[in-house]
């Protein structure tokens, strides 16, 4: 089989055509080429052009990868140009993106993975470490840079910091070769706040001079939107050092689909047993936002885009031709209506949303796939097992032959045409067209927030009335209603309050999982009633927001930091998949039919994971703990002359702190063989106290028990330096000397014993 790009007219070598354009379609793809000719100029006159620095901007989808990859292939042809091609994207493709830039990326990865191989430099590796390799990165054809992720807080600066001394680094080793760089920095307004100020800080500056002074171009793609920030925010002396841009003007809607539904149409590509329908893919690309977008962002834009034209109502005649909109939802909404496969397809995909709870990202994961396995390309390394063992099962491999991977035989109907029913469940277009509400009366925007959009709708469709305003929406928030919200609440935090108290070295697994089942419970019946509309903003403040918070913390203290109950078991993922996506993801109200449902969901994973925990963890966990509880907290190591001046009235304090002691005279009875019993106390301690003195550094005894602890292990010695100074203790042992220590004359024996305590409870707690 061919390789996957050549359905985007790329031919086999990704990036060696034109932007995103061919013979039989310049007649389409006009805009883009326009500037072919300003770019063919600066290539040609590459050598002797002044140094200079092009922005390459257009709109998201325009072809600005495409043009930026048209530009370093070009440079490939003058034989001592090299091109410093840096990505500012995901590692993934980036499915918020429309389908051209999908395609740029995807074919950019595919080409880094599977040509350059272990050449994909990621930014957690020591760069230098691949000087080696470089000779052979040059032989394939250029140097990429990605980065598994744009900048963000709190290492935003990471990247674009590193990347100075990158390409310091990349220059050096070009200049032995005589090489000259063509730097190009595609997406760097991923994250445009991090854009603006890099290209305005002294860094991103002296980068460009190091780079213009030893090549002369250097290019980097955005979107207008940068532009206009860096003007309106900035002097015009800040980013003089930039030159005019290269603008990209954007197709309009009708001609991008037509010509990606020519490409498609003009490609020879056969699958005997699943016809691959690139319009499905390109469709479900394209109204990606409908997959992910909460019913709450899809009324606003609504109610928005009819504002700015001044309506004051919306009619199901005005919405479904959309009048106020720029989207031509007419064309869509009519094929799905006159095309019985379409029809037999959105069916399908509404199966897939319930069976993943309505989850939009689980279900944008399901498509993910999907499409993936449609390519033929190999799942991610780092997409868990799990998910794609569930995916697989459930959705994609065939009922009647499970042991090939091919897709599930409905998955015909998917890829026809996938539009309204499926990739807009619950939408307010949806819900508007099909219910027998006529007209909505429009709310202004300030007056209203944003739960009571959701509730808006819900409402509406309850009681059937012709309009609505927000004094009817808020009208039905009764004291019962909010007393009964406040129980629920306090339950929650009850449950809560009980579990984070309690002694979990002392509680079952199965009690664990119920105590949070039940604060979970009584939180969704609080949040559900909150997302209704019935409490005002006060209970997002001090409930809602803090109780997601302290689940989220609570679920993360279960799953990291008591590993000793979960690290073997096979069912945490399915935990994990159940809860958290349907609770708090999901951004709609959640119903009492969802809440039960959630309950059934959990209830079967929690007693399985129990009985399995009992079958094998009960016992080695109940040794642990009998072991753990037979450790004392300190041993320790004294001169005997220490005794009764220092040592005792030590240890007296101590013991007021509840720590539990090892020493010889508490421990030690007649009879006992001394060396057995100290070394019995050694290996039953967490801790050795070295009480360090003159009388302890010129014994015998005393060493042999701090040789003892030093072979278990150093970081279990607690140092006391009494009456001596750090000169006696290097002489004595250097060893001891770098630990961090405790000095009498600076503390009391209360100070002693509070720090010693301290450190004991906080190595417990890591």
């Amino acid at each position: 089989m061919e390789s996957w790009w050549q359905y985007f007219n790329l031919h086999s070598d990704p990036f060696s055509t034109s932007p995103l354009s061919s013979n039989n379609e310049r007649e389409l793809f006009y805009k883009t080429t326009d500037i072919r000719q300003e770019i063919d100029t600066e290539i040609s006159n590459f050598e002797k052009s002044l140094p200079f620095i092009r922005l390459i901007v257009g709109e998201r989808g325009i072809g600005k990868t495409t043009v930026m990859h048209y530009i370093k292939n070009e440079a490939y042809k003058s034989h001592n140009v090299k091109p410093i091609y840096i990505d500012i994207t995901s590692e993934k493709v980036d499915r918020d993106s429309n389908i051209s830039t999908i395609i740029g990326s995807s074919i950019l990865n595919t080409f880094i993975q599977e040509v350059l191989r272990d050449f994909y430099i990621h930014n957690k590796k020591i760069w230098k470490q691949y000087e080696p390799t470089f000779d052979k990165i040059i032989e394939e054809g250029g140097f990429l840079i990605g980065t598994d992720n744009c900048p963000s807080d709190p290492f935003k600066k990471i990247h674009f910091v590193h990347l100075k001394s990158i390409t310091e680094w990349i220059l050096t080793i070009l200049e032995t070769e005589k090489l000259k760089p063509l730097l190009l920095i595609d997406n760097i307004d991923k994250k445009i706040e991090y854009a603006e100020e890099f290209l305005i800080d002294a860094t991103a500056q002296s980068l460009f001079e190091m780079f213009s002074h030893k090549s002369g171009m250097i290019y980097i793609s955005c979107k207008q939107k940068l532009i206009d920030e860096l003007k309106q925010n900035n002097n015009d002396a800040e980013i003089s050092y930039l030159m005019d841009t290269i603008t990209l003007n954007c197709l309009k809607p009708i001609e991008a689909y037509h010509l990606i539904d020519h490409r498609f149409k003009s490609v020879a590509y056969h699958d005997f047993e699943n016809p691959f329908n690139f319009e499905a893919v390109h469709e479900i690309v394209q109204k990606q936002n409908g997959i992910t977008r909460s019913i709450i962002a899809e009324v606003k834009d609504t109610l928005q885009k009819a504002q700015r034209k001044n309506l004051k109502r919306i009619t199901k005649e005005a919405y479904l031709s959309r009048d106020f909109s720029t989207k031509d939802f007419n064309h869509i909404y009519n094929k799905i209506l006159n095309d019985p496969s379409a029809k037999k397809g959105a069916e399908y995909v509404v199966k897939i949303y319930d069976f993943v709870n309505h989850n939009p990202n689980e279900f944008k994961n399901a498509i993910k796939y999907l499409i993936k396995l449609r390519e033929e390309k190999k799942l991610y390394k780092n997409e868990s097992k799990f998910e794609t063992e569930f995916y697989k099962k459930k959705i994609i491999y065939s009922d009647r032959d499970e042991n090939r991977q091919k897709i599930h035989p409905s998955i015909e109907s998917l890829f026809v045409k996938i539009e309204d029913e499926n990739v807009e469940v619950l939408s307010f277009y949806n819900w508007f067209v099909d219910s027998k509400i006529d007209e909505v009366e429009l709310i202004p925007l300030e007056d209203i927030y944003e739960f009571e959009i959701v509730e808006l709708i819900k409402w509406i469709q309850d009681k059937n009335v012709p309009n609505i305003t927000k004094s009817k929406i808020t009208s039905h928030q009764d004291v019962e209603t909010k007393k009964e919200i406040q129980v629920f609440l306090n339950k929650s935090i009850e449950e809560y309050e009980s579990l984070v108290t309690e002694d979990w070295d002392e509680i079952e697994l199965e009690n664990i999982l119920s105590t949070i089942w039940q604060s979970l419970f009584y939180f969704c019946k609080a949040y559900a009633y909150y997302r209704a509309g019935c409490l005002k903003e006060d209970f997002c403040y001090n409930g809602i927001k803090d109780r997601k918070s302290d689940w989220d913390n609570i679920y993360y203290f279960i799953i990291h930091k008591k590993e000793f109950y979960v690290k073997s078991w096979k069912f945490v993922s399915k935990i994990r998949q159940i809860h958290i996506g349907v609770c708090f993801k999901n951004k709609d109200c959640p119903s009492k039919e969802e809440l039960q449902n959630l309950y059934d969901k959990m209830h079967e994973p929690i007693k399985e994971m129990s009985e399995h925990w009992k079958k094998t963890q009960c016992s080695s966990v109940a040794a642990n703990l009998k072991s753990k509880n037979k450790l004392k907290d300190l041993f320790v190591s004294y001169a005997s002359e220490d005794k009764e001046l220092f040592v005792r009235p030590l240890i007296e304090t101590l013991h007021e702190e509840n720590l539990t002691i090892w020493w010889d005279e508490a421990e030690i009875k007649i009879g006992d063989d001394t060396l057995q019993s100290i070394s019995k106390g050694l290996s039953e301690s967490k801790y050795g106290l070295i009480i360090l003195s003159p009388n302890y550094m010129r014994k015998d005894w005393p060493l042999r028990e701090l040789n003892a602890l030093l072979a278990k292990k150093k970081s279990m010695i607690l140092p006391v330096w009494h009456n001596v100074n750090k000169e006696d203790v290097d002489n004595f042992s250097l060893i001891i000397s770098g630990l961090h220590s405790i000095k009498t004359e600076y503390c009391s024996y209360e100070e002693i014993a509070k720090k010693v305590k301290d450190k004991i409870l906080n190595d417990e707690m890591e």
